[in-house]
């Protein structure tokens, strides 16, 4: 702390501050006797080193040995290094998670699939034999519209006969 204020003076602060004292004192004359100025300055200049010497040890004190910083990293590998297996754990868990949820599904696919060709089988074979049945039945009711078709058309050809018979019968018997 300065002697001017209560707040602390920056390392550069008190350098630029030594650096004045230094160049005041410099300015010394040649004599045994030092005047008040140069006096004060030195005075000043080594209250300001022991300022400069108190924050540079407290410095000191708050930097990190190399035994601490490796000592910090090798910490926070092993740290990384749990998270890193912890990770791959959950990892290959929801792997494993995905892979049964797709096996499950693929199973219940591959069941309704069968069932839904089950039933489409079993409508086919419904309709099959429907068709046949109605193919069955058309083809009989075509053979008895075939046979009443056929009377139908010897009824003309009966007739014309049946007509041509009595005409002969008639010119036969009026020719006599």
């Amino acid at each position: 702390m300065s002697s001017r204020s209560e707040t602390p003076l920056s390392m550069e602060q008190l350098k630029a501050m030594a650096k004045a004292n230094s160049a005041a004192a410099v300015d010394t004359p040649t004599m045994v006797a030092l005047s008040d100025k140069n006096w004060s300055a030195l005075n000043a200049n080594v209250s300001l080193l022991g300022e400069m010497e108190v924050q540079a040890m407290n410095m000191i004190r708050q930097l990190t040995t190399s035994r601490q910083m490796d000592e910090k990293l090798a910490e926070q590998a092993e740290l990384l290094q749990q998270d890193l297996t912890g990770t791959q754990a959950t990892i290959e868990d929801l792997l494993t998670k995905i892979q049964a949820e797709q096996n499950s599904q693929s199973d219940m696919i591959l069941a309704q699939t069968q069932k839904s060709i089950s039933e489409i089988s079993s409508q086919a074979g419904r309709a099959k034999d429907s068709f046949s049945s109605a193919c069955l039945e058309m083809k009989d009711d075509m053979k008895r519209w075939l046979k009443k078709v056929m009377w139908i058309a010897l009824i003309p050809s009966g007739l014309v006969f049946v007509l041509e018979l009595l005409h002969l019968i008639l010119s036969a018997v009026l020719h006599v």
